[in-house]
């Protein structure tokens, strides 16, 4: 998780600084996808935990 994390702050340190908007477009669409599938991991992380306390 914690590379995926890094990736996601590469990625936006990336953006900030990329004077192509078409390039900025597509690292959006990548930020998008890492942060929704960071989003998922800790739900399932989450639910996980809730199924082992019960």
């Amino acid at each position: 998780m914690q590379l995926v994390k890094r990736e996601l702050a590469r990625l936006l340190d990336d953006h900030n600084r990329c004077p192509d908007f078409l390039l900025k477009k597509a690292i959006e669409k990548d930020i998008q996808l890492l942060e929704e599938a960071i989003s998922i991991y800790e739900k399932q992380q989450q639910i996980s935990f809730y199924e082992k306390e019960n």
